[in-house]
């Protein structure tokens, strides 16, 4: 899955008009705890360029099947932060708009990501890591 993840983001970069050899991507690694409560994707793949990014996980592949664009909001020595929004339904049929962000502390590899659905106080969080990956290596 991981290698269909990492072409499908490098598409997504292509179409984002991103350069691949200058273009941090990282593949975070989530697990499923009951903070999640299944809407943190047990693997999350970004890139990032200046201030855009393009994210791509399970939650993503399920609904839209292509990257999708994300903003970073900190891009600090200690700390890179992007955050990116989906339209979604839960099991009974209603929607909402769920808004997530990963953050990535450098300096341990520890992903922290959110989400949060709109209009309500609710925050889910999984914690784990990521490493940065290459993905013209991974494309080939």
């Amino acid at each position: 899955m991981f290698r269909t993840f990492a072409l499908s983001l490098g598409l997504g970069l292509t179409l984002a008009g991103m350069a691949h050899a200058a273009t941090p991507a990282y593949d975070c690694t989530m697990p499923q705890t009951e903070n999640g409560k299944g809407w943190i994707a047990p693997q999350i793949i970004f890139a990032v360029a200046g201030d855009e990014a393009v994210v791509y996980d399970g939650v993503i592949h399920n609904k839209r099947g292509k990257p999708i664009s994300a903003k970073v909001v900190e891009d600090t020595e200690a700390k890179l932060a992007i955050r990116w929004e989906m339209g979604m339904r839960d099991g009974s049929g209603n929607s909402a708009i769920m808004r997530y962000k990963a953050t990535l502390l450098r300096k341990n590899n520890v992903a922290i990501v959110t989400a949060r659905p709109a209009g309500y106080d609710n925050k889910l969080e999984e914690r784990g890591t990521c490493k940065e990956i290459d993905l013209e290596k991974v494309k080939k």
